[in-house]
């Protein structure tokens, strides 16, 4: 699994979302959180089938670059039990 560095929430249909591709399904415990680059928190979510839509509080975010965390637990593979942390930047572009 991993993250994307950029996406672009236009409606197009393509790259609208930012989230965690790959084996979704293997995955535990989850928490993804996304700040703007003053530090607030502007999404937060623990449904690893839930993707940032590239909005706050209704409103579609600018154009810019944004940071996440990431810490999920993997349950259904070959690697049982392990934890993983990621973290770093999106580039949201419209």
């Amino acid at each position: 699994m991993y993250f994307p560095n950029a996406f672009t929430p236009d409606g197009d249909g393509l790259n609208d979302f930012f989230g965690p591709v790959g084996n979704i399904n293997a995955v535990g415990s989850y928490l993804l959180t996304i700040y703007n680059r003053w530090g607030q928190q502007i999404f937060e979510t623990n449904d690893p089938y839930r993707m940032w839509d590239g909005k706050f509080k209704g409103k579609l975010s600018q154009n810019g670059i944004y940071i996440y965390k990431a810490s999920y637990r993997i349950e259904n593979s070959c690697i049982i039990g392990k934890d993983f942390f990621a973290k770093g930047t999106i580039n949201l572009i419209h």
